[in-house]
């Protein structure tokens, strides 16, 4: 498939242009979007370590509140009065509660466990004190057996546990064993409320830096939630969550990740351990992937369409610059075409200081060599076909002048000898029929030698070598130049196109050597070389200035060289002004 120049340098371009805009683009997005990731994992971190520190506080606080309720419980002797429940007992308690400590929202029950193991509590949702008789039930064994677990006498002790006797639900119990003088009066229970955790935890507001998607909450050693899912209600003890975050916090790994969260949904997560004392809590809090990365994509889609107003300006400033880079080329194409078709003197106008300007300045001047060569061959074809019709008509005229001037002579004195034996007695005709034998011998003589010089018999009969030994005999004694022949050739028989052209060319030599060289020597070689034939002819006599002009003067010279051509072969002319000339020629056999 032919793809044009300007659809190469307009491509070339393109990619040069926007490979640059899409690797800065990929870097400037994989930077922002790591920037944004970090930033988002910054925000969460803060946001886990806020509600770490309120989540501290509030059991801080709780502490302080089951101390001073043990403290005003053992200053008012409160334990004394519960033997049996009456109004006025519970009035008195309720009174007690309410002057030591806040309940509201924060704690559900109040409990009081005698050394009898009675239980008496005080019910802040319904504002009213309770004995609790069923002391069969798993929840009063499971309650008095966390009191019996408390290992400290005075210090307070924090329990995270399900389905307590309290409460048919999740529970956090904060427990202090009372003592007045070693002696165990009974234990003051706190049943924190679940709203006051998830207070701390739940954010359910778009605007509080979690966005729509983002949640903090608790999950205990069991991997069970222990605050309220935004996602799902009743999650407490529901909501099993064992994700890469929670496995690395409970192995002390504070850090952030991306991961799965409980939903099977990718999240970035920020999480650590609670650190308090009896909870071995930790704390999450996440965010959607998809949510956190909405600022990215945005960035990402006016990368996008930047580059693409980018590419389409880039596309027309290429366009504009292939066109130009390749309009020269295409007139120099045109004027190539045009000269083709054999329009010649048709020049590229077209200026430019570069390369291509280099170019068309080469193209010019090679039209311009063209042009003159053109005119100089036509001038040697005219002078070829002259040559050819001058030889035509030299030896026309040889062989008019020898059949005029020898044969006509010869057969004129042959019709007057016949018509002399008409005449003269018989005695006479004897002698007339004799001279007319010799003259008859003479004729045949004569057409012979025409004969030969139009295609040797000799040539045809005997072969190369043959007739070349016989010009050379001939050559020898016509003119008194010595010339010495060799050749390694036998009697082999060449193709007869090649013996024939070769003879010609060592006659026409011959004939120059005797006509213009005044040599005294001469040396003539014809040998056989692998696929060729050399000829070789060298004189002594007195040369000549070899140049273009001298190469194509006469008919000698442009005979051997078209004879040669015709062949397929080389020549070579050596000459020096008094030193001689050599011929050299390689005619291939095939």
């Amino acid at each position: 498939m032919r793809v044009s120049l300007t659809k190469k340098i307009f491509f070339n371009f393109l990619i040069l242009s926007i490979v640059p805009i899409i690797i800065i683009d990929t870097y400037f997005y994989y930077k922002s979007k790591d920037a944004l990731i970090n930033r988002t994992f910054d925000q969460l971190t803060t946001v886990r370590i806020e509600k770490t520190t309120r989540l501290k506080d509030f059991f801080n606080q709780s502490f302080n509140d089951i101390n001073l309720l043990t403290n005003y419980s053992l200053k008012d002797s409160t334990f004394c009065c519960f033997n049996k429940y009456d109004d006025k007992i519970a009035h008195n308690l309720q009174n007690e509660i309410k002057n030591g400590i806040v309940t509201n929202g924060i704690y559900k029950k109040v409990i009081l466990v005698t050394q009898n193991n009675d239980i008496w509590y005080f019910d802040t949702e319904n504002n009213s004190v309770l004995e609790d008789v069923k002391s069969t039930s798993p929840e009063y064994k499971l309650l008095i057996s966390s009191i019996r677990q408390t290992k400290e006498k005075s210090k307070p002790q924090i329990y995270d546990v399900k389905n307590s006797y309290t409460s048919k639900h999740h529970s956090i119990l904060l427990i202090n064993k009372v003592y007045k003088n070693n002696l165990f009066l009974g234990a003051i229970i706190l049943e924190i409320s679940l709203n006051a955790i998830n207070k701390i935890m739940y954010e359910n507001n778009p605007h509080n830096g979690l966005g729509k998607t983002g949640e903090t909450y608790l999950v205990g050693a069991d991997y069970y939630m222990r605050s309220t899912s935004r996602f799902k209600d009743n999650s407490v003890f529901k909501i099993k969550v064992q994700t890469d975050g929670v496995n690395e916090a409970f192995n002390n790994i504070v850090g952030t990740k991306q991961i799965l969260d409980y939903r099977k949904i990718p999240v970035l997560s920020s999480y650590s351990k609670v650190n308090i004392n009896g909870l071995n809590w930790v704390v999450l809090a996440e965010i959607d992937t998809k949510e956190a990365m909405i600022p990215i994509y945005l960035i990402r889609n006016d990368i996008l369409f930047m580059s693409f107003i980018l590419s389409i300006l880039l596309l027309g400033l290429v366009e504009v610059l292939a066109s130009k880079i390749t309009a020269p080329i295409k007139k120099l194409k045109q004027v190539t075409d045009r000269i083709s078709e054999g329009e010649l003197g048709k020049f590229v106008d077209v200026k430019s200081n570069d390369e291509i300007g280099d170019l068309i300045f080469a193209f010019n001047k090679m039209i311009a060599q063209l042009e003159e060569q053109s005119i100089k061959l036509e001038e040697e074809r005219i002078l070829r076909i002259k040559s050819l019709f001058d030889g035509q008509e030299i030896e026309r005229q040889r062989l008019s002048r020898e059949l005029h001037d020898s044969l006509g002579q010869s057969i004129l004195a042959l019709k007057m000898k016949f018509e002399r034996i008409r005449e003269t007695s018989d005695e006479k005709k004897l002698i007339i029929i004799s001279e007319t034998e010799e003259l008859f011998f003479k004729i045949m003589t004569e057409i012979r030698n025409i004969s030969n010089d139009l295609m040797p018999a000799v040539l045809t009969e005997f072969g190369l070598l043959m007739a070349i030994k016989k010009i050379v005999r001939e050559f020898s004694a016509n003119t008194n130049i010595e010339i010495e022949f060799n050749s390694n050739i036998t009697n082999e028989i060449f193709d007869k196109k090649i013996e024939t052209h070769i003879y010609r060319i060592v006659q026409e030599a011959l004939s120059n050597i005797q006509k213009h060289s005044q040599a005294s020597k001469v040396k003539l070689l014809i040998n056989k070389l692998n696929n060729n034939i050399e000829l070789f002819i060298n004189d002594n006599g007195k040369g000549f200035i070899l140049n273009k002009n001298v190469q194509i003067k006469g008919n000698g010279i442009s005979n051997i060289k078209e004879r040669i051509n015709l062949l397929g072969g080389k020549v070579d002319y050596v000459s020096n002004i008094n030193k001689g000339t050599s011929i050299k020629c390689i005619i291939p056999i095939n």
